[in-house]
């Protein structure tokens, strides 16, 4: 009987593909945080001014390792999941604007650099909406 749908070679590509999505979309989340890191913004909201504007460095490199842990924070990519995070004590006070011990009550504004986000989910669903079809084009 004739397999008019091709259907060996379409498995071995939707594996193909199982095997490289991973790799897509955690260099894809990478490359969007390292993006709204380098702009100072999260999903078009700038990150604002600081109180100190003696600094003259872009906000939040003083020392640079933060920028640096964002580059490498990948930690985990496979079918199932793709994780990130950023080991640095101080990255989670910034990226959530939480408590940060410089006095009675002060909490450190939001800059968020990692995280979920629709612009991310949005160019996420079209590559793999793209992989997909590229498989089984309509």
């Amino acid at each position: 009987m004739e397999d008019k749908f091709n259907w060996d070679a379409k498995m071995k590509a939707l594996q193909a593909v199982k095997s490289n999505l991973p790799k897509i979309v955690a260099n894809t989340c990478q490359l969007y945080f390292n993006s709204q890191f380098q702009k100072a913004e999260w999903n078009g909201v700038g990150w604002g001014a600081r109180k100190n504007q003696a600094n003259t460095h872009h906000l939040l490199v003083a020392s640079g390792n933060l920028r640096l842990a964002v580059n490498n924070s990948l930690k985990h990519a496979d079918f199932n999941r793709v994780t990130f995070a950023v080991d640095l004590p101080y990255a989670a006070v910034h990226n959530y604007g939480l408590r940060a011990g410089r006095g009675k009550g002060f909490i450190m504004p939001q800059r968020k650099f990692m995280g979920y986000s629709d612009q991310l989910r949005d160019v996420l669903k079209a590559k793999i909406l793209k992989q997909l079809k590229s498989i089984f084009p309509k």
